[in-house]
């Protein structure tokens, strides 16, 4: 069983916030807005893409961070992660800063538990060069990422620290006999830990996982708020077996007044993969 988890923050004012993920016509599971894509395609292989922007000053590069995630997503699909990866690194294009995270499943002979190749691509801020790396093997093994620089700090927030360890913990106490039902709700458990620190400027924000909102001035005379809007636990069985789960966690009312949403306020999604075979 793999397991993915990752939440959403921000809360932009004046938006009535009913994004959700959508079964596309060519079977695609999508959620994005703000800070972070998160994506899984079941028809070009079971591939599975995550990115999250960098922290940093605003800035106006040339090329879209979007555009980088379709351009992946409409590239041939017969080549591997690895020849994915080098035509994506090859660009020579300025965004503003990312990590990108990309999951492709390997050789599938049927009978072998699944497995999947995987990279990691980032410029390291704004205006740098596309570079990519492999996962350490604890990375592959139980890893995540964060708005920070790879290499710098990224993996050096206190909330990423304590997400991995919560998860390891969780998953080596995991009983033989759980049910799907059980695992997802011990999964978004991990989502809600809280620092006992109080978040006294946004660069507090790295200490904890889950974030109560706050007003965070953007500049444009709107009362924005800062939080934890959704959080999403994707399970994926070795059989190619997908349940994604998109959780809404904070959200505006009629009044522009952040709210804390219902934990059945959810979507759910299954399907199988289509996976390389042999």
């Amino acid at each position: 069983m793999h397991c993915l988890l990752r939440k959403r923050n921000f809360i932009p004012s004046g938006t009535r916030l009913q994004v959700q993920p959508q079964l596309m016509g060519k079977a695609k599971i999508r959620s994005y807005l703000g800070e972070t894509v998160l994506l899984v395609e079941r028809n070009r292989f079971a591939e599975a893409l995550a990115r999250t922007n960098i922290t940093e000053a605003p800035n106006n590069m040339a090329s879209s961070r979007g555009h980088l995630v379709s351009s992946y997503l409409l590239s041939n699909s017969a080549l591997s992660l690895d020849e994915e990866v080098k035509v994506l690194t090859e660009q020579d294009a300025k965004y503003a800063g990312f990590n990108l995270f990309l999951l492709a499943p390997l050789a599938y002979g049927g009978k072998k538990p699944l497995k999947f190749a995987a990279s990691f691509v980032t410029n390291h801020g704004a205006g740098g060069l596309l570079e990519s790396r492999p996962l350490t093997s604890e990375e592959r093994s139980i890893g995540g990422m964060t708005n920070g620089i790879d290499g710098k700090d990224g993996q050096n927030w206190p909330k990423l620290q304590h997400g991995i360890q919560s998860l390891s913990a969780c998953l080596a106490a995991l009983p033989k006999d759980i049910t799907e039902a059980d695992l997802t709700t011990r999964l978004f458990e991990l989502l809600t830990w809280k620092s006992a620190e109080p978040l006294r400027e946004r660069s507090d924000l790295r200490k904890t996982i889950h974030i109560e909102p706050l007003h965070v001035p953007l500049g444009n005379g709107a009362p924005d708020f800062y939080a934890t809007r959704l959080s999403t636990v994707i399970l994926i069985r070795r059989d190619g077996q997908v349940v994604f789960i998109e959780r809404d966690i904070w959200g505006l009312d009629e009044d522009g007044k952040a709210v804390k949403r219902a934990p059945t306020s959810e979507r759910v999604h299954r399907f199988q993969l289509q996976l390389p075979i042999t």
